[in-house]
């Protein structure tokens, strides 16, 4: 009878096979979230690094249709810099400017549409005008973009430059 006892007494988990077993599912738990973690990170810096080369590339694409289009370049002036370019394109007069962080194209003083996303701001904007006065007009620009999201190295910045001329 006392064997029978015995037997049913020994079935179970000791407390150190416990032990193990926790520490062994807490290394499992802290190992994934470390990977979890770095996966967000590396997830929130490609979205950073993206937003600012996605506007910069649509915002030179879009600068560079628009002035070889234009018939004339009504600001800056010949050799002037301002941080505003106004073109002529088939009598309609477009405007470029940045108001705080953002760019807006304005056409024919009425409709104003952003240029660059919510994720990011602009800052330096320069036009150049680098043309003579009886050629064709020869703009040069110049930006920078930051991104608003929030990275562990800091924001994602970028300087972007090029010179557009009338066709």
């Amino acid at each position: 009878m006392t064997y029978l006892l015995k037997k049913n007494s020994s079935q179970g988990f000791t407390i150190i096979e416990l032990l193990v077993y926790m520490g062994i599912l807490s290394i499992l738990l802290f190992i994934l979230t470390d990977i979890f973690v770095a996966t967000l990170n590396v997830k929130s810096e490609s979205e950073s690094q993206a937003a600012v080369h996605q506007d910069g590339r649509y915002i030179l694409a879009k600068l560079m249709y628009d002035i070889n289009q234009a018939s004339s370049v009504s600001s800056p002036s010949y050799s002037t810099y301002s941080d505003s370019l106004t073109i002529v394109i088939n009598n309609s007069v477009k405007t470029y400017n940045s108001l705080g962080d953002k760019l807006y194209i304005t056409e024919d003083l009425t409709e104003s549409n952003l240029l660059n996303s919510i994720d990011t701001q602009i800052s330096d904007l320069k036009f150049t005008n680098l043309g003579n006065n009886p050629g064709k007009s020869t703009i040069q620009i110049s930006f920078t973009l930051t991104s608003k999201m929030i990275k562990n190295t800091g924001p994602e910045v970028e300087s972007f430059q090029t010179t557009i001329g009338l066709r």
